[in-house]
């Protein structure tokens, strides 16, 4: 992924990385995949307002997936 986004994702995740904790996030539906492509996997899934709201919990680091030379 390139661009300014990419660029922030992979500074973020190369701290995260340098001092040794995870980054956690939460995503939409149609952003999933954006963050599994860094690193990101899924840890649970939130539902709220009878199905209205999805959203997708996700870690990356120490006990999640850690970030490659290619992040």
């Amino acid at each position: 992924m390139k661009g300014a986004a990419g660029m922030l994702m992979r500074w973020s995740l190369e701290r995260a990385n340098a001092e040794e904790v995870e980054a956690y996030l939460e995503a939409s539906l149609e952003g999933k995949l954006v963050y599994e492509y860094f690193g990101f996997r899924e840890v649970e899934w939130l539902i709220v307002f009878e199905g209205r709201f999805v959203g997708c919990m996700m870690v990356s680091g120490l006990k999640g997936v850690v970030a490659g030379s290619d992040v």
